[in-house]
């Protein structure tokens, strides 16, 4: 789905350079989809109504709608020149193997500490041990 939207997106910023830069052309929903992928349209295995995209683009900004028709705002053109929703699933997923991550080396380091204090109180215990019994042995 990420791959299709960012076609989208890809096909509604190169609108802007077909046209002259004063004017952004509004496009209907079926003419974008059917633009953006012609005669593979058919071979789209996630193919659903292009609405659904387009109202995926709206509600997330970085496309106007008016009079039924989309066009790709600023918003939109900044996001997909920095990768767009596939860079975006990339960047979630990171996060969550990073934060994942450290919490395990939290729990590791917890683990570690402990056993570095049991053994420290298990050697005190045998000081203090041979400490009594060196005191016990002087009398």
């Amino acid at each position: 789905m990420d791959k299709t939207i960012d076609d989208i997106l890809n096909y509604l910023k190169s609108t802007i350079f077909i046209k002259d830069q004063k004017h952004i052309q509004y496009l209907f929903a079926v003419d974008i989809f059917f633009l953006c992928y012609g005669e593979q349209q058919t071979q789209l295995h996630n193919y659903t109504e292009p609405e659904l995209f387009l109202e995926k683009l709206y509600n997330d900004g970085f496309v106007n709608f008016k009079d039924d028709a989309y066009q790709i705002n600023l918003e939109g053109i900044e996001f997909i020149n920095n990768g767009g929703y596939r860079i975006r699933t990339r960047n979630k997923c990171q996060i969550k193997i990073w934060n994942i991550t450290k919490i395990v080396a939290v729990f590791l380091n917890a683990i570690i500490l402990i056993i570095f204090g049991f053994f420290s109180f298990k050697k005190d215990q045998v000081e203090v041990k041979k400490g009594i019994e060196k005191v016990t042995v002087y009398k």
